[in-house]
């Protein structure tokens, strides 16, 4: 097993490009873990695990294969398997061949050869497929395979880019437990990239949200939900409320807050993490689920409008209008949602608050 380390990674697609691709990475992914890169689209995500792969160098930083320094080397000299999403699988051989493709490049004798992929096809519970052809397979069936051929060299590091994005969501589900099943018992280093949260947040042992190149947080995937550090990670994980405070007491570690709507107003007092400077206005995050809808006369509530009722199985969502801001509440008992245009009083669970940075 290997620990991957990015130190001060930048990377810039052209020496006069204003914009960067990936800004100042350092992360650390432990011997063994599973560790996911999630963000949206062109965040710098995919651009990061090419760098790990020795697809892409970097314009500046060091990138470690536990003390070995790969920032250089070319991807056939890094030990890495790679599972692309589209798979990349030739289709005019079979899954046997396929998978034998990375232990040809490497020279391994037939007898050698043979015993690997039986367990490689084995580990992916594709035992019997040897001979089929790549078109004879579904598309989890595809997946597998791809896998198979990424773990039969034995990788140091095991790279996925997306596996999982030309799935329908049954299968999505499904497949993401094998991969996690099949990497646990391999003992691989994982990367994983993702734009999917709950994808992320079902398989990782830690994650990393990137947005515009830039790492905004890296934790478990419990921490990143209940305490998220940026407005973004808390807009981007779980949809958050947030809402702006104005500080109106207390001290600098512990101000005194109101939030208000219409012409109500909740006080309350909160503790300032680190991160989050404090000023005359403060960000708020608030998850959907911390949020009821309430009857007059409770204290701590303020007026919003409702704008739309959304009835999504577990849940039925309810947006509106809390002041300036737009708010999602979910609510487990569809039989009492409100209707659109109605008036109703949002109280929030003063305890599950979270200030956050910008």
């Amino acid at each position: 097993m290997t620990e991957i380390r990015l130190v001060e990674i930048t990377k810039r697609f052209t020496r006069h490009d204003d914009s960067i691709a990936v800004r100042d990475a350092n992360l650390t992914v432990s011997t063994g873990e599973f560790f996911t890169l999630l963000g949206p689209s062109g965040c710098g995500k995919t651009t990061t695990l090419r760098m790990v792969a020795g697809f892409y160098y970097p314009t500046s930083g060091q990138l470690y294969f536990d003390e070995d320094e790969v920032t250089r080397r070319p991807p056939h000299r890094r030990g890495t398997g790679m599972v692309f999403q589209n798979y990349a699988l030739f289709p005019h051989l079979s899954v046997a061949e396929n998978v034998a493709y990375g232990l040809r490049v490497r020279k391994v004798d037939a007898a050698d050869r043979r015993k690997r992929i039986e367990e490689a096809l084995s580990q992916v519970h594709l035992s019997g497929y040897e001979s089929r052809r790549i078109d004879q397979l579904s598309g989890g069936q595809q997946q597998r395979v791809a896998l198979a051929r990424a773990l039969v060299i034995r990788p140091r590091v095991l790279l996925l880019d997306e596996p999982l994005s030309n799935l329908d969501a049954k299968l999505r589900e499904e497949t993401r437990r094998e991969i996690r099943r099949i990497q646990v018992e391999a003992g691989t280093t994982a990367l994983y990239v993702t734009h999917d949260q709950a994808e992320a947040m079902a398989v990782s042992d830690r994650i990393a949200v990137m947005e515009a190149g830039r790492v905004h947080q890296v934790g478990a995937p419990k921490e990143i939900y209940n305490e998220p550090r940026t407005a973004f990670v808390a807009r981007f994980i779980g949809n958050s409320n947030v809402l702006t405070g104005d500080v109106i007491g207390g001290d600098s570690g512990r101000p005194r807050l109101a939030l208000s709507a219409g012409d109500r107003t909740i006080e309350f007092e909160t503790t300032l993490p680190e991160h989050v400077e404090s000023q005359e206005r403060i960000q708020l995050a608030i998850r959907p689920e911390h949020l009821t809808i309430t009857t007059p006369g409770t204290p701590n509530a303020l007026p919003a409008s409702v704008t739309a009722v959304e009835f999504t199985g577990l849940t039925t969502t309810v947006t509106a209008q809390l002041g300036d801001t737009v708010i999602t509440i979910a609510l487990v008992d569809a039989d009492g949602a409100p209707e659109v245009g109605e008036t109703i009083l949002v109280k929030p669970n003063l305890d599950r608050i979270r200030a956050v940075s910008a």
